[in-house]
């Protein structure tokens, strides 16, 4: 009976030292994960977030003469929204040019300067929590990506503050809202 009184004791203190840990894991930021290009995962904070809606191809109406990462607008709500290929502007071809084209994707809704745009991916993984004060530079992700012999464009790299690892070591980048806004106005 003291034996498992102890072993109880013990596990009570175990669960008392693992409970700040999991407090911190709960603490941070809120992002929204989605896949970006091929093994690479994106962040959206859910602060820079109108909502996600999916969104099929033929939902869209191709505008002429604008850049090629602009897939076109679409009615969301009554309201005319542009559709941003997130995906080509850091380095995928173009949705239409890729090798198996899906034909629904997920668009995150922002806005920039009073417009509402959907970032469109292939699809949304789920709420992950960060610390920002952990975020790590994007130069150190172009060593590793060196080796691997993925090399992110200029225009990809400016498009992040940064990246997180997960639990695997696997990066996640963090989209930065005010640089796209930025090369969209370029």
């Amino acid at each position: 009976m003291k034996e498992t009184i102890s072993n109880i004791s013990f596990l009570e203190s175990d669960l008392l030292l693992l409970k700040p840990d999991r407090q911190r894991q709960q603490q941070g930021e809120r992002f929204l994960q989605f896949s970006l290009k091929e093994e690479i995962n994106g962040l959206v904070s859910l602060g820079d977030l109108q909502g996600t809606i999916e969104i099929a191809l033929t939902d869209i109406l191709p505008v002429p003469q604008v850049a090629e990462y602009w897939l076109g607008i679409t009615n969301w709500q009554g309201e005319a929204i542009w559709i941003l290929d997130l995906a080509q502007l850091v380095g995928a071809p173009n949705w239409y040019r890729r090798e198996s084209i899906s034909q629904l994707g997920m668009a995150m809704l922002i806005t920039i300067e009073n417009q509402t745009i959907g970032l469109l991916v292939e699809r949304v993984k789920g709420i992950e929590i960060y610390d920002p004060q952990h975020c790590l530079p994007v130069a150190e992700i172009n060593t590793t990506a060196k080796k691997r012999s993925h090399r992110a464009s200029p225009t990809a790299r400016s498009l992040f503050q940064g990246y997180f690892l997960d639990l695997n070591g696997k990066p996640s980048m963090l989209l930065d809202i005010k640089s796209l806004f930025y090369l969209l106005q370029s």
